[in-house]
């Protein structure tokens, strides 16, 4: 093979590869252009339909879950946050106040289920909420108002009251047993926190038995452990 036809055949394959290369820019742009097409496209209906959404705990969640495959922020934007339930709502438990708590509620137990496992006790959420409204007080009869819209909707897995007194909301079914019961209960009474050690002799369980539930907290993200200076500890953040 000559000179020249070595030159030319290098010179074609360039131009494919640059051909090709410019293909590829070309299909980019045009997802970027879907892509922004659809982000508008959901913020035309958020505007439109708005109030539906507010009152619809199932809408909220799909639109959620839209703007998180797009990228965007979870948060729904639409409406503010009453600082308190009208004079009729505080009578019937119903109304926009508690449908839009309701979506607030949803939104932190989805956004929390890495880091929860879906496991979040009532007090928490209620933190939680404090936080992200600027200091809005919401009574603990509100909120239990509000969760059990999102129960009724069949939104959540539930709510499991502890022997402690404590309330968890399970935001996804995760088949707990009553030695999950039982240990989740004693991490409640323990700051969120246990050690294997403190849940055989709580309980006289073998160390299998033991170590077979904290790890499978962690398994389901509900907790997790750390070395420390007084040994294996288990964290449960969503206590």
């Amino acid at each position: 093979m000559g000179l020249r036809k070595i030159e030319e055949d290098i010179r074609k394959q360039a131009a494919m590869r640059i051909r090709g290369s410019q293909l590829a820019v070309e299909e980019l742009k045009e997802m970027i252009k879907q892509v922004r097409e659809l982000q508008k496209r959901l913020e035309q209906l958020e505007r439109k339909h708005g109030d539906e959404i507010k009152k619809s705990p199932e809408m909220a969640k799909l639109v959620m879950e839209l703007r998180e495959e797009l990228g965007l922020p979870r948060h729904l934007g639409i409406g503010t946050v009453q600082k308190k339930p009208g004079f009729l709502e505080s009578l019937t438990g119903r109304g926009s106040y508690y449908e839009y708590l309701a979506l607030q509620i949803l939104e932190l137990g989805r956004s929390q289920m890495k880091e929860t496992g879906g496991i979040i006790s009532v007090a928490a959420i209620i933190s939680h909420l404090v936080r992200q409204t600027d200091g809005v007080v919401y009574s603990l009869a509100d909120v239990i108002r509000a969760i059990e819209i999102l129960q009724e909707q069949k939104l959540i897995a539930g709510v499991r009251e502890l022997p402690n007194g404590m309330r968890v909301v399970e935001f996804a079914d995760l088949g707990l047993t009553n030695d999950h019961e039982l240990v989740l209960d004693l991490a409640a009474r323990n700051g969120g926190e246990l050690t294997r050690e403190k849940v055989m002799t709580s309980f006289n369980w073998s160390i299998e038995r033991a170590t077979r539930i904290l790890d499978d907290f962690v398994e389901r993200n509900a907790a997790y452990k750390k070395n420390t200076l007084e040994g294996v500890k288990y964290y449960f953040p969503g206590l």
